[in-house]
């Protein structure tokens, strides 16, 4: 047992999958930056990138099981201060497309990848990973996106979550790989959810996911689609 499975079982905790709600596809690691804060390590020389064929395979799988998101992972630049970054994204929208834009998600970077060894390279590797552990948030297990998504590699292969994927951990700790087009989602509710210390970056103080915090102020769950455990 992994040190975040002692912890959640220390807290009468189990993170099971709930019904599938979004296809997240990761379609390539080709990038034209090369973040250090990037947990996918893209960069202007990787090769990696998402086949027509396999595009097709994950359509058809889609048309079928019709999960009612479909997110494409990519990279951009997010250039500090948050402050002004905000800004910038109110000005582009409100003059480019009409949108006034009011709140900025951000999520926490996990100890993954480029990220993982710039901080070993710094000497912050374990001071990061203890902050993550000590400020763990029992009331966020309910919420982690990896209960609700279905990643996607871009050889079509399959992850509780993009974090995961760069983690080489096959959907619910599988053996070896599966693909999307051999998958039933009909049968995924309930199922483990393979898990790591990166973990603890979700689970830290209010919580981390692509669509924000998990929880309130006041520790409760803020996805309402949601099931218990």
């Amino acid at each position: 047992m992994n040190t975040f499975d002692s912890t959640l079982a220390a807290h009468g905790r189990r993170l099971r999958r709930t019904r599938p709600r979004v296809l997240q596809i990761n379609v390539g690691q080709l990038c034209n930056l090369s973040c250090i804060h990037c947990h996918v390590n893209a960069g202007p020389a990787r090769k990696e990138i998402m086949s027509r064929e396999t595009v097709e395979r994950i359509l058809v799988w889609q048309r079928r099981a019709r999960l009612p998101v479909v997110d494409l992972t990519g990279g951009a630049r997010l250039p500090p201060p948050q402050a002004e970054l905000e800004a910038d994204y109110k000005r582009e929208l409100r003059t480019h497309f009409g949108i006034e834009f009011n709140q900025l998600y951000t999520i926490t970077n996990l100890p993954v990848s480029r990220f993982a060894a710039w901080l070993r390279h710094q000497g912050h590797y374990e001071a990061y990973m203890a902050l993550l552990v000590s400020a763990f948030n029992p009331a966020t297990v309910e919420g982690p996106m990896c209960r609700d998504t279905i990643n996607v590699s871009w050889l079509g292969e399959v992850f509780d979550c993009d974090f995961n994927q760069m983690m080489k951990l096959p959907m619910g700790g599988a053996r070896g790989p599966r693909h999307l087009w051999d998958i039933d989602p009909a049968m995924l509710e309930g199922t483990p959810i393979a898990v790591g210390s990166h973990c603890f970056g979700c689970t830290a103080g209010a919580g981390s996911s692509c669509g924000g915090a998990l929880t309130t102020a006041g520790g409760d769950v803020r996805q309402a689609d949601v099931a218990a455990a």
